[in-house]
């Protein structure tokens, strides 16, 4: 739980803010939000991307963390 936790707070969380920063100044520039629909400019196509998969990694080492607390949980409930 710590690693993945870790992980999360000091790579992924701030990649995916720096992100989501550099979106909003994309939608500036670009005068179309990120989840508009129609063609997006090459630029955005590729921060919706890196977002989606930052974003989904994020995820992922949340659940990760999630399961090892729960297995942790039955460990410790089964040793009693």
């Amino acid at each position: 739980m710590f690693v993945t936790s870790l992980v999360n707070w000091v790579f992924v969380g701030p990649r995916t803010t720096q992100v989501m920063i550099q979106r909003k100044h994309q939608e500036t520039r670009d005068g179309k939000k990120s989840y508009d629909n129609g063609p997006h400019s090459p630029e955005m196509a590729k921060l919706n991307k890196d977002f989606g998969l930052l974003h989904s990694a994020s995820t992922l080492l949340n659940l990760s963390g999630l399961g090892a607390m729960v297995w942790y949980g039955f460990t410790i409930a089964s040793e009693t």
